[in-house]
């Protein structure tokens, strides 16, 4: 979503005035939770579905003794539905074909070719390029570069010798993308830590900030990273750039147990002219799971000093040494609680030539 926005701005300011997982589970926990496998293929979520513990849960924002609110417990029932859900998500996505339905007509295509080339797309390796394995070292661009098992740059040394990627003590190599789950324990330890007042605020609290009912699947959810593996590798250049092409696979675990994609590609842009890389992450054949999950994609240079670093925050740079610890909140937005779309995400780092 973000570089769609991105796009659509970019174009405004030329021309403008400025499934859920089936899991093996307990004969006695079976019948509830087959309901809830089936609930998203059959667009219903029955009373039977949801445990009785939790049921509580459907109504906390209800007064029952108000008559708007009795009209809601009326209804609750039948609205209990994924596209009734989905249906909000998708209305946040129509912004964008509404935004583009109001340009001029002439621009209207360049929008859309513009949002086209966000989509995400598989590589194949062309029969020229230059097959690579992990732990090889090469030049690529002004680099000379080292790709490690996961995919990630373990080393990316300058013309001057400066050394930007690294391995070691707290540190990935540069580009480590990684997908994490969480289990009861995680959720039991962040309610703890962030929720105050709990006597007060845990009837609607349970369900903000906690993940009712992922003790009972199994086997059991518990907090796991995972690291890919490079599968394929391949080097392509032209006078401007070398370009390196990774596809990476995650252990089959993560993506039959979890919602790990199944495929993921890498693709490091070097430039020959200045110190620029480019890089685009892509994912593809996501599953949709409930149950909680991180994706990351993480960067960590090796500087010379870190204390120096300047975060761009609304426009101005600021350090992060100067933000207020634990001072931000955490709320969530309404944005899909389960994805499983395809997905590209591109960066650029600059480095200062020394």
């Amino acid at each position: 979503m973000p570089y769609v926005w991105k796009e659509l701005i970019v174009l405004s300011a030329r021309y403008g005035d400025g499934n859920p997982r089936l899991t093996q589970l307990p004969v006695a926990e079976m019948s509830a939770l087959i309901i809830q496998t089936t609930a998203r293929k059959v667009d219903g979520i029955t009373h039977d579905a949801i445990p009785e513990m939790f049921r509580y849960i459907g109504t906390f924002a209800l007064n029952e003794h108000d008559t708007k609110s009795a009209e809601g417990f009326a209804v609750l029932s039948s609205r209990r539905s994924y596209t009734f859900v989905e249906s909000s998500w998708q209305e946040q996505r129509d912004y964008i074909s509404k935004a583009v339905a109001v340009i001029p007509p002439d621009l209207q295509g360049e929008a859309q070719q513009a949002l086209s080339a966000l989509k995400p797309v598989w590589r194949q390796r062309p029969v020229h390029a230059l097959r690579i394995v992990p732990g090889e070292s090469l030049v690529a661009g002004m680099f000379r570069v080292q790709v490690g098992a996961d995919g990630s740059l373990n080393n990316l040394t300058a013309p001057s010798g400066k050394e930007w990627a690294g391995i070691g003590d707290n540190l990935a190599g540069l580009g480590a993308f990684r997908y994490e789950t969480f289990g009861q324990a995680e959720y039991d330890r962040w309610f703890e830590q962030y929720v105050q007042n709990r006597k007060q605020t845990h009837a609607w609290a349970d369900s903000d900030f906690g993940k009712p009912g992922i003790a009972l699947f199994a086997p059991e959810h518990k907090h796991a990273v995972y690291a890919p593996y490079v599968e394929e590798a391949w080097l392509l250049g032209d006078e401007a750039v070398d370009e390196m092409c990774l596809q990476l696979r995650l252990p089959e675990v993560a993506n039959q147990q979890g919602g790990a994609p199944a495929r993921v590609q890498l693709v490091y842009r070097f430039a020959k002219a200045e110190q620029v890389l480019e890089i685009q992450l892509t994912w593809f054949d996501k599953p949709a799971s409930r149950l909680p999950e991180a994706l990351w994609f993480s960067f960590i240079p090796q500087v010379d000093n870190p204390n120096r670093w300047r975060l761009d925050k609304l426009g101005e740079r600021i350090s992060p040494l100067d933000v207020v610890k634990d001072g931000n909140n955490v709320v969530g937005t309404n944005f899909p609680m389960w994805y499983e779309e395809d997905a590209c995400f591109r960066f650029v780092i600059k480095f200062a030539e020394s």
